[in-house]
């Protein structure tokens, strides 16, 4: 039987880099960071980058999750990132150190899972050099040279060392989905709209594109012939230019197995549709992607409904894990699967 939702009091926040998920803001290291966290976290890192002269903050919030700007007393610079989620840190700096070691440009972690008791909490640190650099700018000459770069990645992880590990890691996700999805199945077979969110009203008005979902996803891209281990969230937060393109943030990389289109559905969505150009303006962004790439783009619209549907699932799973996501991330996924299907026969003209 699945679980109860979570009560209120008891629920938890899901963690995200930025507001909104994935539409970054600037790159402003400027708040101050309270003593006390300042100086654990500075003597966790101490041993790795040697002795801090300033600590900052990207955003200001009251809890010691996010994201750092440490000045080392050499001057050298550190981008500090702590977080609840724990994943699977030596495997994510073993992807980083593959990339690094051919030559590809990725922010390399220096430092990854160490361990910082907080308030009865164990936090994940992680130590990469700070990148000064800037996010994408919306023009066809960032498009082309991440499409250039994504192809040389994919390229590179096809003999990735460890590939079984991380595959033995997407089939445990991919199977654990499949369960959300029955789960959800069930409940909207009884009618319990309180299963998927804290707002039972969402997903009574969203009822029939839950049916579709239910119908339509199946998780185990793993399966498939040509799956392949990817980065898994391309996306304008995990991107930055200094002054070429330098993909971060290799979390999700040590659990996704799947064809290369799922890098490139989320490339296309969120890089080349997501200010909801002109069709003419898609058609162009679309074909300088795929040139620059190197190869046809293959089934976009099936994988970018897929992935829309997949982080809908999550969701549902972390509610009833106890973490609450904002309900504009659920309708962002709505919004984006729904586009997918509007866009279908333009995206299919790249497919070849």
């Amino acid at each position: 039987m699945p679980p109860s939702p979570p009560s209120p009091g008891n629920a938890r926040h899901a963690e995200f880099g930025w507001p909104g998920g994935d539409r970054p803001g600037e790159l402003f290291f400027e708040h101050e960071v309270a003593p006390p966290f300042a100086s654990a976290l500075t003597a966790l890192i101490e041993p790795e980058i040697g002795p801090s002269a300033q600590v900052r903050s990207l955003t200001r919030h009251e809890g010691a999750i996010g994201r750092y700007a440490v000045t080392g007393r050499d001057g050298r610079e550190w981008f500090i990132r702590v977080s609840a989620r724990w994943g699977q840190p030596q495997l994510e700096q073993a992807i980083t150190a593959f990339l690094q070691a051919a030559h590809l440009p990725v922010n390399h972690l220096v430092a990854a899972g160490l361990r910082l008791p907080w308030h009865d909490e164990p936090l994940r640190v992680d130590i990469r050099q700070r990148i000064r650099g800037r996010h994408f700018d919306g023009s066809m000459d960032d498009l082309r040279a991440l499409a250039a770069t994504l192809g040389a990645c994919h390229t590179a992880l096809k003999t990735f060392p460890q590939a079984d590990r991380v595959r033995e890691l997407a089939a445990a996700r991919f199977i654990r989905l499949e369960e959300t999805r029955a789960q959800m199945k069930a409940a909207l077979a009884r009618g319990n709209f309180a299963f998927f969110c804290q707002d039972p009203s969402w997903g009574r008005s969203h009822a029939v594109w839950l049916a579709e979902l239910i119908e339509g996803f199946h998780a185990r891209r793993d399966l498939h012939p040509a799956s392949q281990c990817l980065h898994g969230q391309i996306h304008q937060a995990n991107v930055l230019y200094a002054p070429g393109p330098i993909l971060i943030d290799w979390e999700e990389a040590v659990q996704t197995v799947a064809p290369v289109q799922w890098d490139l559905a989320y490339f296309v969505q969120r890089f080349c549709l997501n200010d909801d150009p002109p069709r003419g303006v898609i058609r162009a962004r679309l074909k300088a992607v795929r040139d620059a790439y190197g190869a046809p783009l293959g089934d976009l619209c099936g994988m970018m409904r897929h992935v829309a549907w997949l982080s809908a699932v999550i969701l549902a799973g972390y509610y009833q894990a106890g973490i609450e996501s904002p309900i504009a991330e659920y309708d962002k996924f709505v919004r984006l699967e729904e586009q997918a299907r509007d866009l279908a026969p333009l995206l299919e003209e790249f497919a070849e």
